[in-house]
């Protein structure tokens, strides 16, 4: 359950995982976050019952109540002394409730900034189940596409899956989202680089190397491809998810080690086969252009070489 005790001073980090639930949920599995959490609510609550009792430890008689009863009170000194050892012994338990509420809050804070990879995993994990639950059901749907093709080919119990699934797959990539840009640095960069494919200075819907693991195999024209025609699958989550999983798409929650490593194997392999395709059109251009052609080179390793081919190479 998510906490409302937020100390005014948390991270954004924090304030953004306290408003998803389904990171809050997971950050409950890591071991001492519940526990801190509990304990920060508690001396929450213990500290307004203190502040109350403060306020209400009154002066009691008064000089000037005291020369306008005209006598006085028998227990005079001895509740001022009373007073004074209550007034202190709440002072010393403020104290001690705002230091312990002040290190639970510390120690959410620290699981809560070093828990990234492993919010990361298990979300991924359920991802996973999601998306195997999800290919099922595409596979049942046949050659459908749409509605009305599942319910011409008595498909439609296939689609209603897919329909159902679909709100636990946005949680879960909300989730996602939200780990990447709060935890920032280089996790936010990372999730930019893996959605470099730009149309017209646009984010492509669902085309993410975060999203599809696959990514330029299912579309290879996702580095370059043009303002006009810019994603080659619906912008509505439920037929992204048929046409992506019907074209072999690897759909994935990656933690941002896997995905940091993952953007450098796809680079490293871009980098290897425009050197190849390179040095094999200096040696021999007419081999090059034969192989090209017969789509042996990725398409953006061949626009690539063509706009330095323009250049002069």
């Amino acid at each position: 359950m998510v906490t409302n005790n937020i100390p005014a001073r948390a991270s954004g980090q924090l304030r953004s995982y306290a408003r998803n639930a389904e990171i809050w949920a997971t950050l409950e599995t890591v071991p001492g976050f519940t526990n801190a959490v509990a304990i920060a609510d508690e001396a929450t609550a213990m500290l307004e019952a203190l502040e109350q009792k403060q306020a209400e430890l009154a002066d009691g008689f008064t000089v000037e109540t005291i020369l306008e009863v005209g006598q006085i009170p028998p227990s005079w000194l001895d509740s001022i002394a009373a007073r004074a050892v209550d007034r202190e012994a709440v002072r010393l338990q403020l104290a001690a409730v705002t230091s312990l509420r002040g290190a639970a809050h510390g120690a959410v804070q620290n699981i809560v900034t070093e828990s990234g990879d492993e919010i990361l995993s298990v979300l991924g994990e359920r991802m996973a189940a999601v998306v195997g639950k999800l290919r099922e059901a595409v596979t049942e749907l046949g050659a459908a596409n749409t509605p009305a093709e599942a319910i011409e080919l008595g498909t439609a119990d296939a689609w209603k899956k897919i329909i159902d699934l679909v709100p636990e797959y946005q949680r879960l990539r909300l989730a996602q989202a939200t780990v990447h840009n709060s935890v920032g640095g280089r996790w936010a960069e990372s999730w930019q680089r893996a959605k470099k494919g730009k149309a017209g200075g646009r984010d492509i819907p669902f085309s993410s190397y975060a999203i599809v693991k696959n990514l330029d195999e299912v579309f290879p024209k996702f580095g370059y491809v043009h303002p006009d025609d810019f994603s080659p699958w619906s912008h509505d989550v439920t037929y992204f998810l048929v046409e992506i999983l019907k074209r072999g798409g690897d759909l994935w929650l990656p933690t941002e080690r896997e995905l940091s490593a993952m953007l450098v194997e796809r680079r490293e392999f871009f980098d290897a086969e425009h050197k190849a395709a390179r040095d094999l059109y200096k040696r021999n251009i007419r081999e090059y252009r034969e192989r090209s052609d017969a789509g042996e080179f990725h398409p953006e390793v061949s626009l690539r070489l063509s706009y330095e081919i323009r250049a002069g190479i």
